[in-house]
């Protein structure tokens, strides 16, 4: 059903979207008395009811249509939204693995998997505020400079609305950006000849601080020699000042035309470096 009720988006703490929500004249029931704002209450219902049957492990989406409509206005809008929820075991049970259970990451990687394949676009998520979510574990997804939708845990009143005691995790984006483009076709290039240069840097920086805009700053900083970064540690404790983090990048330098000196991959580590003191008093651990 394409419909919602006032209790549902209530229950989902989607209050605000009541707002442009669209009445209909002849409802079936008190449950289908709106054209639905957004996908949530539907998959929240739907993992709901799986759990309550022993189902605990889910992965669930659902693509369609969403009508909105602002107030004092005729013309109505539908978009196409993609909603998924996750929780429970990352994988079914087996003795070749051990289990774990569904994160947040997880459910960042399905998005970042989608928009890769559907029109290669990268997304970047950006810590925000949502009632649906839990606070800190919320993010607002953009996609070419765009808020495009919202992921993260859902909130503790949201999960005891829908009878829900265990973590689930939300994604609503609108999919319309990620099909107006084709994906790139893949290309392929020979393994380089040339060893690479493997270095870490660790840095002390505010807790405050996105760690994510920090590897983005190091990837510009680094120049085209620099071929990978990623963050392989994360550390607040007794060995760093309160209020502040540790943070540590690996760094792979390698050029396909020949060997990196020691001082090639010194002055990009240094501009690294840097650039993370400048752009956010970045302190060298």
């Amino acid at each position: 059903w394409a419909f919602t009720s006032p209790e549902d988006l209530k229950n989902a703490q989607l209050e605000s979207a009541l707002d442009t929500a669209i009445p209909l004249e002849n409802p079936l029931s008190e449950k289908n008395a709106l054209m639905r704002p957004s996908l949530i209450p539907s998959v929240l219902n739907v993992a709901s009811s799986n759990i309550r049957n022993g189902r605990k492990s889910l992965q669930i989406y659902e693509l369609a249509p969403v009508y909105t409509q602002e107030k004092d206005k005729e013309d109505a809008s539908q978009n196409d939204v993609l909603t998924i929820a996750i929780s429970g075991d990352r994988a079914a049970n087996h003795w070749s693995q051990t289990t774990a259970n569904a994160d947040l990451f997880d459910l960042k990687g399905y998005l970042e998997d989608t928009a890769s394949y559907l029109s290669g676009t990268e997304l970047k998520f950006v810590a925000c505020s949502n009632p649906t979510y839990a606070p800190g574990e919320c993010a607002e997804i953009h996609a070419k400079g765009n808020v495009i939708g919202y992921l993260g845990r859902a909130s503790r009143n949201v999960a005891k609305a829908y009878d829900i005691d265990q973590d689930l995790y939300i994604a609503e984006i609108h999919i319309k950006s990620l099909l107006q483009k084709k994906a790139k076709h893949a290309k392929f290039q020979a393994v380089p000849e040339h060893p690479a240069s493997l270095r870490d840097i660790a840095v002390v920086v505010d807790e405050a601080i996105a760690t994510g805009d920090m590897l983005t700053s190091a990837q510009k900083a680094g120049g085209k020699l620099l071929q990978r970064v990623d963050i392989f540690d994360i550390y607040t404790g007794k060995q760093v000042p309160e209020g502040k983090k540790s943070v540590a990048f690996s760094l792979s330098f390698q050029s396909h035309e020949r060997t990196l000196t020691d001082q090639d991959t010194d002055k990009a580590w240094n501009k690294i470096l840097k650039t993370l003191q400048h752009q956010y008093q970045a302190e060298l651990r």
